[in-house]
């Protein structure tokens, strides 16, 4: 094939949205990276100048054999060359500076949705981050990152063999090519990656070990349904056997006329880059959303997870459990009812491309399970059978929430709701669920804080592709849906907690099964949290208190049963963060008028719960629950019992065994937290998503203390995690080149929420659920004031005024545009008083003048 002929085929790869690029050593050659051979022959060299002249010579020995991987062994192995010197030889070549870096442009410039090499070095993250000015999300082997990072909807990088920072564990030898392919989270990400999105290959070459193993594990987890998404670009006359492998797993082989650099492949990735069709799309797509989040396996094993959640018996048990009893019954559903363990096993494995021994794994321990509850029973011929009939409670749970929406959109638009069929709506929250719970599985496996998505343009996206529903009851489908998100019903959020749980258990047992069966992730044995986690988590009445109190104490109560201990830490450099926003709920009270039932309940539908001061929130809470009025100093004072921070501290310690810790800086580790706090300030300034712009600099030096202290944790070998709910800190981290190896032990509370659930089982919180699962702050001014505005009409339950609402709606945020942005500096947090007076004033003024606009539409259109 001619250039042109292999741009169009890169461009049309491509334009799928949510494509991989898989690179190899050849990426890197481009722009003067060693070889292979040149790697090894430096090897050589080392050994030569640190004499050991025999151990050169064996190195190219193996060399000239073509044994990359011996030779490299015979070096690492080589203990007479100090480990320091080792490292340095191992991690040299893959440091120097490439003033060529601009010849990644154009590959960088594709709009793949991630891009997974096996190489060390820092150029794809580098020329990534010059030609689209900011830093990628980066996910790294032997690192919590790596874990469901499959499931991720933001571009990322990762890099699968190791990295020049970490030497110790670069994939270079045989000794870690076969703890490799022990590697659980290294092979789940390779399967669930290639079953779920297209790959391009470019870069390699049989003679790279690297490709290798990978089509190893793609043989083991797909023989013989390999899937048909996948490319590889490769030089034409291969006499390695490259083009057969790739071709006997399904990938299709395409060919570009060779040439010594490879001329022909990189112009034609410069063509592809500079197309017409490229320049109009999205470069690199801000998010995806993989096919296969509506596999037909996962659709039955969601359907049966919620049964089993609902039916058996002990709901606090590790969540995996929940999914592999609900994929084993689906599987005897399939049989109708009657299957040999053979055949079950089998369809285990298709299911979730694993091992047979894997499969067989699932197959006792949840049988095992199943029995004890008498679902299951074994007749001792080798036949199975299933003993109960399972209704479909998901179904029921679906059409009530199905019900709530039409309702609410009739309620908004009483001509056109009564069009709407209610099993649409159930395949559309269906497809909800399942899209939402991909996109914040990362994060519930506790492994990575991934980039918030818009709630308004995920629901508005996902009704107007519904090809169901007509267009006229789309725009009151999609209010309607928001609502119940936002301000859902009791039952509603029973509905919402339940299905997303279900949900989330089911992605992350079929995006990483054999970490589901052996979970690398253990107990950690010390939790440092800020104030952000551990305000709701100490304030009673708080809409996220109990489901926070409960995940802790059974973390500490599961490692004692294990023999271990858990330390649970708060760093004093926080405390007075936590008296000052009691004091300032004092203030904002007073100066707001929140002691009055409706202006609290207009401010909490303003901000959120979640938005605003904690002690405010947990009195709204309590006035909800609570028939007698209570006075706020009254209620902060039984909830906060404590005035100082001697006070505070002994109350942690006493009510939740937290200790604060008071370790300081100022001689021991000085040098680290020096390092760690001027490349916190420098990921601050790096960090272009402008979440880090009004970061007070006391309030870095006291995240670098904190992360210091994870630092020196880490360091020593301890099982330490970072809860902070604090997007600007993780933001600034990743950012920062020399800090992001700490992103990985950052956990977002609902990380934490999801580890404890995943390791040990809670006792399901449906508030706590709903608002981490379904929070989302607002992505603009007038989407806050439209739902505040929508939801304050709705209470009026006017039917004069909701049939007004739309076209008044819509005219008053047209015609206030300009006010509007204004507003934006005062509206994304109710927590600051001077911000929250000016939006009440400029908020009184739009209300005043949206009811009047309202009184005169009506005058208008009497008999509408």
């Amino acid at each position: 094939m001619n250039n042109n002929e292999i741009a169009s085929i890169i461009d049309k790869f491509t334009s799928q949205g949510n494509s991989v690029l898989f690179a190899g050593a050849g990426v890197g050659c481009r722009i003067g990276l060693p070889t292979w051979g040149e790697f090894i022959k430096h090897l050589a060299l080392t050994c030569e100048n640190n004499n050991e002249p025999e151990e050169a010579a064996l190195i190219r020995k193996r060399l000239n054999d073509g044994k990359y991987l011996e030779a490299a062994t015979i070096f690492k192995t080589c203990t007479s060359i100090p480990v320091t010197l080792r490292y340095k030889a191992l991690t040299e070549l893959f440091k120097k500076d490439s003033s060529e870096i601009n010849k990644l442009q154009a590959l960088s410039l594709l709009p793949f949705s991630g891009i997974v090499t096996t190489n060390y070095d820092r150029s794809l993250l580098n020329s990534h981050a010059i030609e689209h000015q900011k830093a990628p999300l980066t996910i790294e082997l032997d690192d919590p990152t790596l874990r469901n990072a499959e499931l991720l909807n933001e571009f990322f990088i990762a890099r699968i063999h190791g990295r020049i920072e970490a030497p110790q564990n670069m994939v270079v030898d045989v000794n870690d090519y076969d703890k490799l392919k022990k590697n659980d989270a290294y092979n789940d990400f390779l399967t669930s990656l290639f079953r779920t999105r297209p790959i391009m290959f470019i870069g390699f070459s049989f003679i790279d070990p690297a490709i290798n193993i990978i089509l190893d594990v793609l043989k083991e987890a797909f023989y013989p349904n390999f899937p048909e998404l996948h490319t590889a670009l490769i030089p034409t006359g291969d006499t390695t056997g490259l083009k057969a492998r790739l071709t006997d797993i399904n990938i299709q082989v395409i060919e570009y006329e060779a040439d010594p650099e490879h001329k022909n492949l990189w112009r034609s990735i410069r063509i592809a880059c500079d197309s017409p069709i490229k320049s109009q799309k999205e470069t690199p797509p801000e998010e995806s959303t993989p096919d296969s989040s509506f596999d037909k396996n996962i659709h039955k094993a969601l359907s049966f997870t919620y049964a089993c959640s609902q039916t058996i018996r002990q709901k606090k048990r590790p969540a995996m459990q929940l999914a592999h009893d609900g994929l084993v019954i689906s599987l005897f559903c399939d049989t109708k009812g009657t299957a040999t363990k053979d055949q079950i096993v089998n369809e285990i494995r298709n299911a979730l491309k694993i091992s047979i021994d894997d499969s067989a794994d699932i197959f006792e321990s949840t049988a095992e399970r199943l029995m004890r509850n008498e679902i299951l029973h074994t007749t001792g011929d080798g036949i199975w059978k299933l003993l109960k009939d399972f209704d479909n409670p998901l179904l029921d749970r679906l059409i009530e929430l199905s019900d709530a929406t039409k309702s609410r959109a009739y309620v908004l638009d009483s001509k056109n709701a009564g069009d709407i069929k209610k099993y649409d709506l159930t395949a559309l929250w269906e497809k909800i669920f399942l899209e939402r719970t991909w996109q914040i599985a990362p994060q519930y496996a506790g492994s990575i804080t991934s980039k918030t998505v818009d709630l308004d343009d995920f629901i508005n996206k996902l009704v107007i592709g519904n090809k169901n529903l007509a267009a006229k009851v789309k725009p009151s489908i999609t209010l309607a849906i928001l609502s119940i998100l936002r301000n859902p019903e009791p039952s509603e959020v029973s509905c919402l907690s339940e299905i997303s749980r279900a949900a989330l258990t089911v992605q992350m047992a079929f995006s990483s099964p054999r970490a589901s069966i052996r979970p690398e992730q253990t107990l950690p044995n010390i939790i440092y949290f800020d104030s952000s986690f551990l305000l709701p988590a100490i304030v009673k009445g708080h809409p996220l208190h109990k489901g926070y109190i409960d995940a802790l104490r059974r973390l500490l109560k599961a490692t004692i049963v294990v023999g271990g201990n858990c330390s649970l830490r708060f760093c004093s450099v926080f405390i007075e963060e936590i008296l000052i926003h009691k004091k300032n709920s004092k203030s904002l009270v007073s100066e707001l008028g929140l002691e009055n039932s409706k202006k609290l309940k207009e401010h909490i539908l303003m901000y959120g719960a979640e938005n605003t001061n904690v002690f405010i929130a947990a009195y709204a809470s309590k006035l909800r629950s609570n028939d007698k009025p209570i006075k706020f100093a009254e209620f902060v004072n039984t909830v906060a019992p404590y005035n100082n921070e001697q006070e505070l501290s002994d109350y942690l310690k006493k009510d939740y065994l937290i200790q604060t810790d008071n370790t300081s800086f100022e001689t021991k580790n000085n040098t680290a937290y020096n390092h760690v706090y001027t490349h916190l300030v420098d990921g601050y300034s790096n960090d272009t998503t402008r979440l880090a712009s009004s970061k007070k600099h006391i309030l870095i030096e006291h995240e670098a203390v904190q992360l210091t202290k994870l630092f020196v944790d880490l360091k020593a070998k301890k099982r330490a995690i970072f809860i902070t709910a604090d997007r600007k800190l993780t933001s600034a981290i990743r950012s920062s080149t020399y800090i992001e190896n700490l992103f990985g032990h950052i956990v977002s509370p609902l990380g934490f929420i999801g580890l404890i659930d995943v390791l040990i089982g809670l006792e399901p919180n449906s508030e706590m659920i709903t608002r981490l699962i379904w929070g989302s702050n607002y992505s603009s001014t007038d989407k806050q004031i439209r739902d505040y505005l929508v939801s304050i009409t709705i209470d009026k339950y006017d039917g004069a005024m909701l049939r007004a609402m739309p076209e008044v709606l819509d005219d008053l945020i047209r015609d206030e545009q300009k006010e509007i942005n204004n507003m934006s500096q005062f509206a994304s947090s109710g927590r600051h008083l001077s911000s929250a007076l000016e939006l009440e004033k400029h908020m009184d003024r739009l209300e005043e003048k949206y009811f009047q606009n309202m009184q005169e539409w009506m005058e208008k259109h009497p008999t509408e």
